[in-house]
């Protein structure tokens, strides 16, 4: 599929849009045609749908949310991402009417992440929802070969949940209060069928207390400080630490969090972020990228130390910032094989809410931990 894809339907009155006559359906089965290219009717159909339907489940959206993904979307890639290499929206019609719409962001490591998925009310319930993510799903597993699919769905959407499960995507986590203070959010994923997995599907078990006091804290004095470093300087601390648990990070992942970490930059439309960092003796020893996100949280990822002394300044750090903003959460993205960071966070009060497979490199799963902010 490059610019869209026309497929028939089986025929059936369940899959014909509100106005097909069962003469019409047994005559020539309704036309799904999905398309990677949005009119400009398309996305004024895909900004109302998304306006009315995701403030039921989430917090802080506002016009600049679909607008951030339909921009997105034209440019081909996301200017203001670094995990995030571009973002498309497929629309689908059937007979030529407009049905519904799916999101497809494209992440470093071979993953992809699916939603919101989101179909007109007199289509549901029609069969379109499946149709329209059969294709893409295929595109993305047989065109492409992205190896893992993912998407986050509150707790609150019970059909959005069943629909997926019921698709062959597993529970990876919940995250507790993500989007909004009452609600839980689940991850789930899937993985290519024609790709094996690297990391066998029974849980890791996870030892925290054996994990405590694996560091030694630092010799010297450390101190948390907001910093500017060049994008040399971030590519040089950063990649010997993330290369064995994050693929696909060249300079283009550096130079974007540079960017993004501007003060021209910090709004949600254009994902401002900030640089963090400790230093021991004035050399370089903890970093981390914190993302306001919508809803009231914030995430760190990376986030990387090389002692505990460093680890606790930048969290403490980052806990400051993120109550002087108002945020009601912060959640840190860590890989498992830096089971260190995983028990010190959980002395410092966060909790594991997720264990995401294999996110950004085979191999390697990816522990998230969150506490609310004080």
């Amino acid at each position: 599929m490059s610019e869209q894809t026309i497929v028939d339907l089986v025929p059936g009155p369940v899959l014909a849009h509100p106005g097909t006559t069962a003469e019409q359906v047994a005559d020539r089965p309704p036309r799904l045609e999905v398309r990677e290219i949005l009119t400009p009717a398309d996305a004024k159909a895909f900004t109302a749908l998304l306006l009315k339907e995701l403030p039921s489940h989430y917090d802080e959206v506002d016009a600049t949310f679909p607008e951030s993904i339909l921009n997105n979307a034209r440019n081909g890639q996301d200017p203001f991402g670094y995990f995030t290499l571009s973002k498309d929206v497929y629309t689908t019609y059937v007979d030529g009417q407009l049905a519904g719409f799916t999101v497809v962001t494209m992440k470093r490591g071979g993953s992809a992440k699916i939603g919101p998925t989101a179909v007109l009310p007199e289509f549901r319930r029609t069969g379109i929802a499946s149709a329209l993510r059969d294709i893409v799903e295929r595109k993305l597993y047989e065109g492409l070969g992205v190896r893992k699919l993912y998407m986050t769905v509150s707790a609150s959407n019970v059909p959005a949940l069943l629909f997926n499960l019921d698709r062959g995507f597993k529970i990876e986590g919940i995250l507790r209060g993500q989007y909004r203070p009452d609600q839980d959010e689940f991850v789930l994923g899937a993985f290519n069928p024609a790709r094996p997995t690297a990391v066998e599907a029974a849980e890791t078990r996870y030892e925290v207390e054996a994990a405590r006091g694996r560091w030694n804290d630092a010799i010297g004095s450390t101190a948390a400080l907001w910093t500017d470093p060049d994008v040399e300087e971030l590519r040089a601390f950063l990649s010997p630490r993330l290369e064995d648990s994050f693929d696909q990070l060249d300079i283009g992942f550096y130079q974007a969090i540079i960017d993004a970490c501007r003060e021209s930059r910090q709004t949600y439309h254009q994902k401002g972020k900030r640089l963090l960092a400790a230093r021991t003796d004035g050399v370089l020893s903890a970093v981390a990228v914190y993302v306001p996100k919508r809803g009231g949280g914030a995430k760190l990822s990376p986030c990387v130390a090389d002692n505990a002394d460093a680890a606790r300044a930048l969290i403490a750090e980052a806990l400051e910032l993120a109550a002087s903003e108002g945020r009601r959460k912060i959640y840190i993205h860590v890989p498992d094989a830096r089971f260190d960071m995983v028990a010190l966070l959980v002395s410092l009060g966060f909790a594991i809410e997720a264990q995401l497979r294999e996110a950004y490199r085979p191999g390697t799963n990816i522990i998230v931990l969150g506490r609310l902010v004080p």
